[in-house]
């Protein structure tokens, strides 16, 4: 079993049962998580904006887009979007479409 297959048996089972959890434990956990979704909304995000240098299929890119949506938002050291990124460089030009109906929806 590969990692994120143990953190979504993980999720479930404690998704389960949160009912019967310390309410203390439960929340460390849930700040656990949160932290966690910021880091893969980061990563993602950077992700995004080296799509000239990654090259990722627009349908690889989409399911990215689709497991972390707030990846879109994350602006990079110059402030920019990922759609704004895509701009600079003639090798993302045609992953902008798909950037801005996602960004959109």
């Amino acid at each position: 079993m590969d990692a994120i297959d143990e953190l979504y048996n993980s999720l479930a089972a404690l998704r389960r049962e949160k009912k019967t959890l310390d309410p203390e434990y439960l929340k460390d956990v849930k700040d656990l998580f949160m932290k966690t979704m910021e880091d893969l909304s980061k990563t993602t995000g950077e992700y995004l904006h080296k799509l000239d240098e990654k090259k990722p299929s627009k349908q690889a890119l989409k399911k990215m887009i689709d497991a972390v949506p707030s990846s879109l938002s994350y602006k990079n050291e110059k402030g920019q979007l990922p759609v704004q990124r895509a701009l600079w460089d003639k090798s993302s030009i045609a992953y902008i479409p798909l950037l801005a109906i996602e960004g959109v929806r």
